[in-house]
C-alpha cells in the first residue's frame, strides 16, 4: 500500500463526482487508496489535485500510475500522469 502523508482524513465530499460508482460512505483514505488516487488523476480538477496531493504522498501517486488498475486508463492519461510523475516510459 503506498504511504500516505495523511491517514486519518476524510474523504471530502468534493470528489463524490470522481468516484461516483462506489459507496462514498465507505471509501477509506487508506484502504482505498489505489482507487482515489486513480479516479482523481483521471478524472479529477485542480481542486480535487490539490487535495490529493496534499493527502498522498509524490511516492503513492507515482506507484499508482507505475501499477495502474488494468483497462481504467485512456493512453493519453496514462502518459501525461507518467511524464508528471516524472516516468518517461
Amino acid at each position: 500500500m503506498p504511504e500516505t502523508l495523511q491517514p486519518s482524513k476524510p474523504v471530502p465530499d468534493t470528489l463524490k463526482g470522481y468516484l461516483w460508482s462506489y459507496d462514498f460512505d465507505t471509501l477509506d483514505v487508506v484502504q482505498d487508496v489505489w482507487r482515489i488516487i486513480t479516479n482523481v488523476l483521471i478524472y479529477g480538477d485542480i481542486p480535487a489535485l490539490k487535495w490529493l496531493f496534499s493527502t498522498y504522498s509524490r511516492k503513492a501517486s507515482s506507484n499508482v500510475v507505475e501499477y495502474p488498475f488494468r483497462g481504467e486508463w485512456d493512453a493519453k492519461s496514462l502518459f501525461f500522469c507518467r511524464i508528471f510523475s516524472g516516468r518517461s516510459e
